[in-house]
């Protein structure tokens, strides 16, 4: 009779223990900005399960913000956003961790500035950089010698 009341005892523990062990969500929370540091609203963003179990997409929200929740181990995460290079990152989640990414995009290939000026019609003021340039080139104007 003791005997079996020290079985269920440890079963009891041992149950209690592994519930407690299982994997929880862990919530992903994922900040995209390019190089100049301006936020990316609606970049898409995919994770798969690195075992390719899983799939999730996401979008960010006006603010450049997303937030998921994953199960821990490892994950790739691919962003994308047109005018932007691909970014891909592997992160590794642990159980009860929650984690913060940063992603920075750099800006992709623009071909033909001369299609993008003529789609804008402004004229620049030398000692004003930024007089009638629109706040959506402002962020390019590096790629573009005459903003």
């Amino acid at each position: 009779m003791i005997t079996a009341r020290i079985a269920v005892i440890v079963f009891a523990v041992f149950a209690v223990t592994l519930t407690a062990q299982q994997a929880q969500p862990v919530r992903v929370s994922i900040k995209v900005t390019d190089v100049i540091g301006d936020v990316i609203p609606s970049a898409r963003i995919h994770i798969d399960r690195a075992s390719g179990e899983t799939t999730i997409d996401a979008t960010t929200d006006r603010n450049g913000e997303a937030a998921v929740d994953l199960f821990p181990g490892d994950h790739v995460v691919t962003i994308t956003e047109p005018g932007f290079e691909q970014q891909v990152l592997m992160i590794d989640l642990k159980n009860g961790s929650d984690q913060t990414i940063a992603a920075v995009l750099e800006f992709g290939h623009i071909s033909g500035p001369s299609i993008v000026a003529a789609a804008f019609n402004f004229s620049r003021n030398p000692l004003d950089p930024n007089s009638r340039v629109p706040p959506s080139l402002r962020r390019l104007r590096h790629h573009f010698h005459w903003l």
